[in-house]
Protein backbone atom coordinates (compact mmCIF):
# COMPACT_ATOMS: atom_id res chain seq x y z
CA UNK A 1 0.00 0.00 0.00
CA UNK A 2 2.77 2.71 1.15
CA UNK A 3 4.32 1.76 -3.11
CA UNK A 4 1.22 2.58 -4.49
CA UNK A 5 1.29 6.21 -2.68
CA UNK A 6 4.77 6.89 -3.70
CA UNK A 7 8.04 5.08 -3.17
CA UNK A 8 8.99 3.77 -0.10
CA UNK A 9 12.16 4.97 1.61
CA UNK A 10 15.58 3.18 0.52
CA UNK A 11 16.69 1.58 4.13
CA UNK A 12 12.87 -0.06 4.24
CA UNK A 13 12.79 -1.44 0.92
CA UNK A 14 16.48 -2.39 1.44
CA UNK A 15 15.76 -4.44 4.75
CA UNK A 16 12.89 -5.98 3.32
CA UNK A 17 14.67 -7.33 0.00
CA UNK A 18 17.88 -8.38 2.58
CA UNK A 19 16.07 -10.26 5.13
CA UNK A 20 13.59 -12.46 2.32
CA UNK A 21 16.18 -13.26 0.64
CA UNK A 22 18.41 -14.89 3.83
CA UNK A 23 14.61 -16.58 4.96
CA UNK A 24 13.98 -18.46 1.41
CA UNK A 25 18.06 -19.01 2.04
CA UNK A 26 16.96 -20.80 5.09
CA UNK A 27 13.90 -22.88 4.10
CA UNK A 28 15.54 -23.70 0.76
CA UNK A 29 18.91 -25.28 3.17
CA UNK A 30 16.45 -27.05 5.99
CA UNK A 31 12.97 -27.65 5.24
CA UNK A 32 12.87 -28.13 1.59
CA UNK A 33 12.86 -31.91 -0.29
CA UNK A 34 15.93 -32.31 -2.72
CA UNK A 35 13.62 -32.02 -5.53
CA UNK A 36 12.63 -28.44 -4.38
CA UNK A 37 16.16 -27.58 -3.99
CA UNK A 38 16.98 -28.49 -7.18
CA UNK A 39 14.65 -26.22 -8.34
CA UNK A 40 16.35 -23.00 -6.77
CA UNK A 41 20.01 -23.39 -7.61
CA UNK A 42 23.43 -22.19 -5.88
CA UNK A 43 23.28 -19.21 -9.05
CA UNK A 44 20.06 -18.56 -8.43
CA UNK A 45 20.96 -17.82 -4.45
CA UNK A 46 23.93 -15.75 -5.12
CA UNK A 47 22.44 -13.98 -8.09
CA UNK A 48 19.30 -12.34 -5.65
CA UNK A 49 22.00 -11.50 -2.73
CA UNK A 50 24.18 -10.15 -5.45
CA UNK A 51 21.11 -7.64 -6.65
CA UNK A 52 20.43 -6.76 -3.04
CA UNK A 53 23.75 -5.96 -1.48
CA UNK A 54 23.77 -4.24 -4.81
CA UNK A 55 21.33 -2.27 -4.69
CA UNK A 56 21.99 -1.25 -0.93
CA UNK A 57 25.41 0.06 -1.48
CA UNK A 58 24.36 2.34 -4.84
CA UNK A 59 21.18 3.25 -2.36
CA UNK A 60 23.29 4.44 0.77
CA UNK A 61 25.78 5.94 -1.77
CA UNK A 62 23.13 8.05 -3.34
CA UNK A 63 21.74 9.53 -0.31
CA UNK A 64 25.15 10.03 1.02
CA UNK A 65 25.87 12.42 -2.59
CA UNK A 66 23.18 14.20 -2.26
CA UNK A 67 24.39 16.05 0.95
CA UNK A 68 28.16 16.57 -0.91
CA UNK A 69 28.36 19.36 -3.46
CA UNK A 70 31.91 17.26 -4.32
CA UNK A 71 31.61 14.15 -6.13
CA UNK A 72 33.32 11.34 -4.60
CA UNK A 73 33.53 7.69 -5.57
CA UNK A 74 31.22 5.14 -3.40
CA UNK A 75 34.14 3.84 -1.28
CA UNK A 76 34.61 7.01 -0.25
CA UNK A 77 31.01 7.86 0.95
CA UNK A 78 30.26 4.51 2.20
CA UNK A 79 33.53 5.57 4.45
CA UNK A 80 31.33 8.36 5.53
CA UNK A 81 28.90 6.68 6.54
CA UNK A 82 30.28 3.80 8.31
CA UNK A 83 29.98 1.20 5.80
CA UNK A 84 32.18 -1.66 6.21
CA UNK A 85 34.95 -1.42 3.48
CA UNK A 86 34.74 -4.89 2.73
CA UNK A 87 31.22 -4.96 1.88
CA UNK A 88 31.66 -2.11 -0.96
CA UNK A 89 34.73 -4.27 -2.09
CA UNK A 90 32.08 -7.38 -2.00
CA UNK A 91 29.64 -4.80 -4.25
CA UNK A 92 32.30 -4.28 -6.48
CA UNK A 93 33.35 -7.83 -7.15
CA UNK A 94 29.67 -8.99 -7.35
CA UNK A 95 29.39 -6.22 -10.25
CA UNK A 96 32.52 -6.61 -12.26
CA UNK A 97 34.45 -9.42 -11.31
CA UNK A 98 33.97 -12.49 -10.11
CA UNK A 99 30.62 -13.30 -8.36
CA UNK A 100 31.40 -13.48 -4.22
CA UNK A 101 30.17 -16.74 -2.67
CA UNK A 102 27.29 -18.09 -0.96
CA UNK A 103 29.14 -17.93 2.11
CA UNK A 104 30.58 -13.91 1.88
CA UNK A 105 27.08 -13.00 0.54
CA UNK A 106 25.08 -14.31 3.44
CA UNK A 107 27.85 -13.00 5.66
CA UNK A 108 27.26 -8.89 3.89
CA UNK A 109 23.57 -9.30 4.24
CA UNK A 110 23.45 -10.16 7.75
CA UNK A 111 26.14 -7.26 8.05
CA UNK A 112 24.17 -4.92 5.69
CA UNK A 113 20.96 -5.77 8.16
CA UNK A 114 23.05 -5.06 11.00
CA UNK A 115 24.26 -1.63 9.96
CA UNK A 116 20.55 -0.81 8.77
CA UNK A 117 19.26 -1.70 12.46
CA UNK A 118 21.30 0.66 13.98
CA UNK A 119 22.01 3.46 11.55
CA UNK A 120 17.82 3.51 10.85
CA UNK A 121 15.54 1.49 12.74
CA UNK A 122 17.07 2.00 15.85
CA UNK A 123 17.13 5.78 15.16
CA UNK A 124 13.30 5.49 14.12
CA UNK A 125 12.56 3.65 17.28
CA UNK A 126 14.20 6.45 19.49
CA UNK A 127 12.17 8.99 17.47
CA UNK A 128 8.91 7.19 18.16
CA UNK A 129 9.76 7.06 21.86
CA UNK A 130 10.78 10.40 21.96
CA UNK A 131 7.65 11.28 20.10
CA UNK A 132 5.15 9.14 22.22
CA UNK A 133 6.82 10.54 25.28
CA UNK A 134 6.28 13.87 24.15
CA UNK A 135 2.40 13.55 23.62
CA UNK A 136 2.02 11.64 26.78
CA UNK A 137 3.59 14.85 28.32
CA UNK A 138 1.34 17.24 27.02
CA UNK A 139 -2.08 14.90 27.94
CA UNK A 140 -0.81 14.62 31.73
CA UNK A 141 -0.03 18.77 31.53
CA UNK A 142 -3.61 19.17 30.22
CA UNK A 143 -4.83 17.36 33.08
CA UNK A 144 -2.99 18.65 35.93
CA UNK A 145 -4.01 22.19 34.64
CA UNK A 146 -7.36 21.44 34.07
CA UNK A 147 -7.37 19.93 37.75
CA UNK A 148 -5.59 22.72 39.48
CA UNK A 149 -6.70 25.50 37.42
CA UNK A 150 -2.64 26.16 37.23
CA UNK A 151 -1.48 26.94 33.24
CA UNK A 152 1.84 26.26 34.25
CA UNK A 153 3.36 23.66 31.72
CA UNK A 154 5.25 20.51 34.04
CA UNK A 155 7.35 18.37 32.79
CA UNK A 156 9.26 18.04 29.84
CA UNK A 157 11.52 21.00 30.69
CA UNK A 158 8.89 23.37 30.21
CA UNK A 159 8.53 27.03 31.34
CA UNK A 160 6.26 28.56 29.18
CA UNK A 161 2.66 29.56 30.49
CA UNK A 162 0.22 27.35 28.34
CA UNK A 163 -3.75 26.77 28.51
CA UNK A 164 -5.41 23.07 28.51
CA UNK A 165 -6.75 24.26 24.68
CA UNK A 166 -3.50 24.93 24.22
CA UNK A 167 -1.82 21.93 25.17
CA UNK A 168 -5.18 19.81 23.33
CA UNK A 169 -4.30 21.74 20.04
CA UNK A 170 -0.67 21.00 20.30
CA UNK A 171 -1.26 17.22 20.62
CA UNK A 172 -3.14 17.11 17.41
CA UNK A 173 -0.67 19.14 15.02
CA UNK A 174 2.52 17.61 16.75
CA UNK A 175 1.09 13.60 16.97
CA UNK A 176 0.64 11.45 14.25
CA UNK A 177 -3.00 10.37 14.03
CA UNK A 178 -1.84 6.32 14.19
CA UNK A 179 0.29 6.87 17.67
CA UNK A 180 -2.27 9.29 18.89
CA UNK A 181 -5.15 7.34 18.86
CA UNK A 182 -3.29 4.49 20.52
CA UNK A 183 -2.06 7.09 23.03
CA UNK A 184 -5.60 8.22 23.92
CA UNK A 185 -6.58 4.78 24.28
CA UNK A 186 -4.05 4.24 27.19
CA UNK A 187 -4.65 7.55 28.85
CA UNK A 188 -8.41 7.61 28.58
CA UNK A 189 -9.50 4.17 28.56
CA UNK A 190 -6.84 1.73 29.37
CA UNK A 191 -4.13 3.45 31.62
CA UNK A 192 -0.65 3.55 32.02
CA UNK A 193 1.22 0.64 31.87
CA UNK A 194 2.58 1.27 35.41
CA UNK A 195 -1.51 1.83 36.71
CA UNK A 196 -2.09 -1.26 38.44
CA UNK A 197 -5.68 -0.50 38.48
CA UNK A 198 -5.83 -0.39 34.66
CA UNK A 199 -8.07 2.71 35.38
CA UNK A 200 -8.09 5.61 32.18
CA UNK A 201 -8.49 9.33 32.71
CA UNK A 202 -12.38 8.79 32.07
CA UNK A 203 -12.32 6.70 35.21
CA UNK A 204 -12.06 9.24 38.41
CA UNK A 205 -10.59 7.75 41.36
CA UNK A 206 -12.15 9.95 43.89
CA UNK A 207 -15.97 11.27 42.48
CA UNK A 208 -19.03 10.03 43.42
CA UNK A 209 -20.40 7.07 41.02
CA UNK A 210 -23.03 9.67 40.42
CA UNK A 211 -24.50 12.26 37.99
CA UNK A 212 -22.65 14.78 39.67
CA UNK A 213 -19.55 13.39 39.57
CA UNK A 214 -19.85 12.04 35.70
CA UNK A 215 -20.64 15.87 34.61
CA UNK A 216 -17.59 17.19 36.89
CA UNK A 217 -15.35 14.13 35.08
CA UNK A 218 -16.91 15.24 31.70
CA UNK A 219 -16.39 19.05 32.31
CA UNK A 220 -12.95 18.81 32.59
CA UNK A 221 -12.48 16.39 29.19
CA UNK A 222 -15.01 17.37 26.93
CA UNK A 223 -12.79 20.45 25.63
CA UNK A 224 -9.86 17.73 24.94
CA UNK A 225 -12.36 15.73 23.24
CA UNK A 226 -13.90 18.49 21.32
CA UNK A 227 -10.76 19.20 20.01
CA UNK A 228 -9.12 16.40 18.86
CA UNK A 229 -12.48 14.92 17.36
CA UNK A 230 -12.41 18.44 15.12
CA UNK A 231 -9.10 17.54 14.08
CA UNK A 232 -9.67 13.82 13.78
CA UNK A 233 -12.73 12.67 12.10
CA UNK A 234 -12.68 8.86 13.73
CA UNK A 235 -11.71 9.74 17.21
CA UNK A 236 -15.67 9.21 18.42
CA UNK A 237 -15.72 5.67 16.78
CA UNK A 238 -12.50 4.61 17.97
CA UNK A 239 -13.15 5.77 21.54
CA UNK A 240 -16.42 4.18 22.07
CA UNK A 241 -15.35 0.61 20.89
CA UNK A 242 -12.42 0.99 22.93
CA UNK A 243 -14.66 1.53 25.56
CA UNK A 244 -16.69 -1.31 24.90
CA UNK A 245 -13.86 -3.73 24.24
CA UNK A 246 -12.41 -2.47 27.67
CA UNK A 247 -16.47 -3.17 29.26
CA UNK A 248 -16.57 -6.61 27.90
CA UNK A 249 -12.98 -7.25 29.26
CA UNK A 250 -13.36 -5.91 32.88
CA UNK A 251 -16.91 -7.96 33.14
CA UNK A 252 -15.56 -11.34 31.96
CA UNK A 253 -12.01 -10.82 34.59
CA UNK A 254 -12.07 -8.32 37.81
CA UNK A 255 -15.61 -7.12 37.74
CA UNK A 256 -14.25 -3.67 38.51
CA UNK A 257 -17.38 -1.88 38.96
CA UNK A 258 -16.04 2.09 39.01
CA UNK A 259 -14.79 1.85 35.94
CA UNK A 260 -17.85 -0.11 34.58
CA UNK A 261 -20.20 2.97 35.67
CA UNK A 262 -18.08 5.71 34.49
CA UNK A 263 -17.14 4.18 30.68
CA UNK A 264 -20.97 3.17 30.98
CA UNK A 265 -22.15 6.54 31.20
CA UNK A 266 -18.97 7.96 28.56
CA UNK A 267 -20.13 5.54 26.27
CA UNK A 268 -23.69 6.91 26.14
CA UNK A 269 -22.62 10.36 26.18
CA UNK A 270 -20.61 10.26 22.90
CA UNK A 271 -23.73 8.29 21.53
CA UNK A 272 -26.15 11.23 22.76
CA UNK A 273 -27.30 14.24 20.96
CA UNK A 274 -25.21 16.44 23.84
CA UNK A 275 -22.33 15.42 22.34
CA UNK A 276 -23.01 15.96 18.87
CA UNK A 277 -24.61 19.48 19.43
CA UNK A 278 -21.38 20.37 20.91
CA UNK A 279 -19.66 19.73 17.72
CA UNK A 280 -21.44 22.71 16.26
CA UNK A 281 -19.44 25.55 16.74
CA UNK A 282 -22.42 27.90 17.17
CA UNK A 283 -23.43 26.08 20.11
CA UNK A 284 -20.14 25.32 21.97
CA UNK A 285 -16.82 27.40 21.46
CA UNK A 286 -13.82 25.38 21.82
CA UNK A 287 -12.03 27.97 23.90
CA UNK A 288 -13.98 27.98 26.67
CA UNK A 289 -16.60 30.74 25.98
CA UNK A 290 -20.28 30.34 27.74
CA UNK A 291 -22.75 29.13 24.99
CA UNK A 292 -26.37 29.84 24.37
CA UNK A 293 -28.55 28.57 27.25
CA UNK A 294 -30.76 25.66 25.91
CA UNK A 295 -34.72 25.55 27.07
CA UNK A 296 -35.50 23.05 29.34
CA UNK A 297 -37.03 21.26 26.57
CA UNK A 298 -34.17 21.18 24.26
CA UNK A 299 -31.73 20.28 27.86
CA UNK A 300 -33.72 17.21 28.15
CA UNK A 301 -33.66 16.22 24.71
CA UNK A 302 -29.50 16.46 24.88
CA UNK A 303 -29.65 13.30 26.85
CA UNK A 304 -31.33 11.21 23.95
CA UNK A 305 -29.63 9.09 21.68
CA UNK A 306 -28.68 11.25 18.33
CA UNK A 307 -30.23 10.26 15.15
CA UNK A 308 -28.94 6.83 13.72
CA UNK A 309 -27.71 8.77 10.38
CA UNK A 310 -25.87 11.11 12.48
CA UNK A 311 -24.00 8.12 14.18
CA UNK A 312 -23.59 6.12 10.73
CA UNK A 313 -21.92 9.50 9.20
CA UNK A 314 -19.23 9.10 12.51
CA UNK A 315 -18.96 5.56 10.86
CA UNK A 316 -19.58 4.11 14.23
CA UNK A 317 -20.12 0.27 13.63
CA UNK A 318 -23.27 0.19 15.18
CA UNK A 319 -24.34 -3.18 14.70
CA UNK A 320 -21.03 -4.95 15.32
CA UNK A 321 -20.73 -3.06 18.50
CA UNK A 322 -24.42 -4.17 19.43
CA UNK A 323 -23.26 -7.93 18.53
CA UNK A 324 -20.40 -8.03 20.67
CA UNK A 325 -22.38 -6.35 23.95
CA UNK A 326 -25.06 -9.27 23.62
CA UNK A 327 -22.71 -11.94 23.14
CA UNK A 328 -20.90 -11.04 26.24
CA UNK A 329 -23.68 -10.88 28.42
CA UNK A 330 -22.49 -9.04 31.47
CA UNK A 331 -24.81 -6.43 33.03
CA UNK A 332 -23.75 -3.31 31.69
CA UNK A 333 -22.70 -4.92 27.70
CA UNK A 334 -26.77 -5.78 28.20
CA UNK A 335 -27.56 -2.66 28.74
CA UNK A 336 -25.57 -1.48 26.09
CA UNK A 337 -27.02 -4.33 23.68
CA UNK A 338 -30.25 -2.63 24.75
CA UNK A 339 -29.05 0.63 23.88
CA UNK A 340 -27.40 0.23 20.28
CA UNK A 341 -31.18 -1.53 19.51
CA UNK A 342 -33.12 1.08 20.74
CA UNK A 343 -30.63 3.24 18.33
CA UNK A 344 -30.90 1.02 15.26
CA UNK A 345 -34.62 -0.42 15.30
CA UNK A 346 -35.77 -1.42 12.20
CA UNK A 347 -31.63 -1.14 10.57
CA UNK A 348 -30.63 -3.59 13.09
CA UNK A 349 -28.54 -6.23 11.20
CA UNK A 350 -26.61 -9.46 13.12
CA UNK A 351 -23.44 -10.23 11.86
CA UNK A 352 -21.09 -6.62 11.83
CA UNK A 353 -24.14 -5.43 9.89
CA UNK A 354 -23.90 -7.46 6.59
CA UNK A 355 -27.31 -7.40 4.79
CA UNK A 356 -26.92 -9.12 1.82
CA UNK A 357 -29.56 -9.96 -0.53
CA UNK A 358 -30.02 -12.36 -3.20
CA UNK A 359 -31.08 -11.79 -6.96
CA UNK A 360 -32.69 -14.01 -9.34
CA UNK A 361 -31.10 -14.74 -12.74
CA UNK A 362 -31.30 -16.56 -15.00
CA UNK A 363 -28.48 -18.55 -17.48
CA UNK A 364 -29.94 -17.02 -19.97
CA UNK A 365 -29.71 -13.57 -18.84
CA UNK A 366 -25.87 -13.97 -17.71
CA UNK A 367 -25.55 -15.55 -21.24
CA UNK A 368 -27.18 -11.83 -22.67
CA UNK A 369 -25.09 -9.83 -20.61
CA UNK A 370 -22.01 -11.49 -22.09
CA UNK A 371 -23.17 -11.21 -25.47
CA UNK A 372 -23.63 -7.57 -24.48
CA UNK A 373 -20.05 -6.82 -23.70
CA UNK A 374 -18.42 -9.98 -25.86
CA UNK A 375 -17.50 -12.06 -23.56
CA UNK A 376 -17.42 -15.82 -24.24
CA UNK A 377 -19.52 -18.03 -22.26
CA UNK A 378 -19.52 -21.46 -21.59
CA UNK A 379 -22.66 -23.76 -20.28
CA UNK A 380 -21.92 -23.29 -16.16
CA UNK A 381 -23.72 -22.99 -13.08
CA UNK A 382 -24.64 -19.78 -11.30
CA UNK A 383 -24.39 -20.26 -7.81
CA UNK A 384 -24.15 -18.31 -4.63
CA UNK A 385 -21.11 -16.75 -2.97
CA UNK A 386 -21.71 -19.18 -0.15
CA UNK A 387 -22.48 -22.24 -2.36
CA UNK A 388 -19.27 -21.21 -4.01
CA UNK A 389 -17.43 -21.85 -0.86
CA UNK A 390 -19.25 -24.99 -0.24
CA UNK A 391 -18.21 -25.85 -3.15
CA UNK A 392 -14.28 -25.79 -2.40
CA UNK A 393 -15.29 -28.48 0.06
CA UNK A 394 -17.68 -30.02 -1.54
CA UNK A 395 -17.46 -31.40 -5.58
CA UNK A 396 -20.90 -32.33 -5.50
CA UNK A 397 -22.21 -28.64 -4.30
CA UNK A 398 -23.35 -27.47 -7.74
CA UNK A 399 -22.53 -29.93 -9.90
CA UNK A 400 -24.78 -31.95 -12.43
CA UNK A 401 -26.68 -34.98 -11.22
CA UNK A 402 -29.55 -37.19 -12.40
CA UNK A 403 -31.90 -34.47 -12.88
CA UNK A 404 -29.14 -32.39 -14.49
CA UNK A 405 -27.65 -29.19 -13.55
CA UNK A 406 -29.01 -26.90 -10.79
CA UNK A 407 -29.82 -23.61 -10.73
CA UNK A 408 -29.67 -21.41 -8.57
CA UNK A 409 -29.75 -17.67 -7.70
CA UNK A 410 -26.11 -16.64 -8.17
CA UNK A 411 -26.05 -13.24 -7.72
CA UNK A 412 -25.73 -11.66 -3.93
CA UNK A 413 -25.82 -7.60 -3.63
CA UNK A 414 -24.74 -6.41 -0.04
CA UNK A 415 -27.01 -3.77 1.45
CA UNK A 416 -25.50 -2.72 3.72
CA UNK A 417 -22.25 -2.97 6.01
CA UNK A 418 -20.39 -1.83 9.37
CA UNK A 419 -17.10 0.07 8.15
CA UNK A 420 -14.03 -0.54 9.53
CA UNK A 421 -10.20 -0.69 8.50
CA UNK A 422 -8.46 -3.36 5.98
CA UNK A 423 -7.48 -6.38 8.16
CA UNK A 424 -9.62 -5.41 11.29
CA UNK A 425 -13.18 -6.94 12.34
CA UNK A 426 -15.74 -3.94 12.75
CA UNK A 427 -16.30 -3.34 16.61
CA UNK A 428 -13.35 -4.99 17.84
CA UNK A 429 -10.06 -2.93 19.33
CA UNK A 430 -6.64 -3.34 18.07
CA UNK A 431 -5.56 -3.45 21.08
CA UNK A 432 -2.02 -2.48 20.72
CA UNK A 433 -0.07 -0.27 23.29
CA UNK A 434 2.68 1.86 21.77
CA UNK A 435 6.45 1.18 23.13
Amino acid sequence: SRCARGRIPHSIETSAALAEILLHDALSSSTMTNSARAAVSTMQTRLSYSTAIIRSVNGLADEAQRFNYEFKSVASLCSVIGLPGWIVDLRHDASHTVLPSLPCLRMAAKTMLGYLGDKYWNVMTAMRVAKKDRAMALLNNYRTSIKTGDNLGGGMGESTLLTPVEYAQEFVETVPIDMGLQILAEFFVLGARDNPSGRGALVPQMLPMSQEGFSKIKNQYHPLMLIIQTCWKGFTSFLIVEMIDSIIDTEASKNDERKLYFLERWTKYLLSKEWYSSLDKGKTNVNGKKSRKCSQPEALSMFSPAQLPILVSMNIPMNALCDRCAASGGTVSSKMSAVFEMILGKKRVEEYGLCMTEKKKTIEEAEEECDAFGLVTTPSILISLKDMEESLKDDNVGMENNSGPKRKRGWVECESWDACAIGTLPGYSLKRRIT
